[in-house]
């Protein structure tokens, strides 16, 4: 599977700053942003950026297994 994102916002590469998450921090005491990308970090197989024609672009791949159970 593969998941592009794109905007017309400002530059920003959230890959270059992967914020510390503390995943077991209690809900009312985590800072808030970054989950979102620690999630795709953690569960997606490869993670791109580029900035073309005045846009983000965030891929996201995930590799799936065609194999029958």
């Amino acid at each position: 599977m593969r998941f592009e994102f794109v905007d017309d916002g400002t530059p920003y590469n959230p890959l270059e700053e992967k914020p510390d998450v503390d995943i077991d921090a209690d809900i009312d005491e985590r800072r808030i942003g970054g989950l979102g990308i620690f999630l795709y970090t953690t569960i997606m197989d490869k993670m791109e950026y580029r900035y073309e024609g005045g846009k983000n672009h965030l891929i996201a791949i995930k590799n799936l297994s065609c194999e029958a159970n």
